[in-house]
């Protein structure tokens, strides 16, 4: 399935097209890529700056019929750059971007998404996990209660914690290693990795 770039996001409103970008007419818009997208995992890869000082969201929304599929919002000042994984559900008719409270010209150049193949996203949950359990200290009693998971057969439950690295390696790395310039507003509440 080809991936979504920048350049398959039309504007819906509140924008009008610039030499780098989208010139922003008010307080908030939005682009719209109309793609059928079947359930699965995808990558999502956001690069986006525009000229004003304060802070800025920008929301990334996969919609169906009714409700949407997936959420994830952002906050940046002068740019962001976010690269992280999601499973959707059940299809999508596309995606979206909205973004509040930008002004002059708006790029995401470095918008892409693109779907994974489950192995990818297994392999990248792997990473993403060992690396968040390696910052928080608490590789050993996570691999412990693992362990032990595999051993009673929960498989289930060790699956969705594995692939929980995905989300959690985004909102729980310490300030440091995260971007100054870019903050997650989950939607989920964190879990405490080293607790039983």
């Amino acid at each position: 399935m080809p991936a979504v770039h920048a350049r398959d996001l039309a504007p819906a409103a509140g924008l009008t097209p610039a030499v780098s970008g989208w010139r922003v007419d008010g307080p908030h818009a939005r682009l719209f890529a109309a793609r059928v997208l079947p359930a699965g995992w995808y990558e999502v890869t956001l690069r986006a700056a525009d000229q004003s000082a304060g802070r800025k969201r920008v929301e990334v929304v996969f919609p169906a019929a009714g409700r949407p599929v997936a959420r994830e919002a952002f906050a940046w000042t002068a740019a962001c750059y976010e690269r992280f994984v999601l499973n959707l559900p059940r299809p999508a008719s596309g995606v979206r971007v909205d973004v509040w409270d930008a002004a002059g010209t708006l790029s995401l150049a470095g918008f892409r998404v693109r779907k994974l193949s489950t192995l990818a996203a297994v392999g990248r949950s792997v990473r993403a996990k060992l690396h968040l359990l390696r910052t928080h200290h608490c590789l050993g009693p996570a691999s412990l209660r693992g362990v032990k998971l595999v051993l009673r057969g929960d498989w289930r439950r060790f699956g969705r914690k594995l692939l929980g690295g995905l989300a959690d390696a985004r909102t729980m790395l310490p300030g440091e290693v995260r971007s100054a310039e870019c903050g997650v507003q989950s939607k989920k509440p964190g879990s405490a990795l080293c607790t039983p």
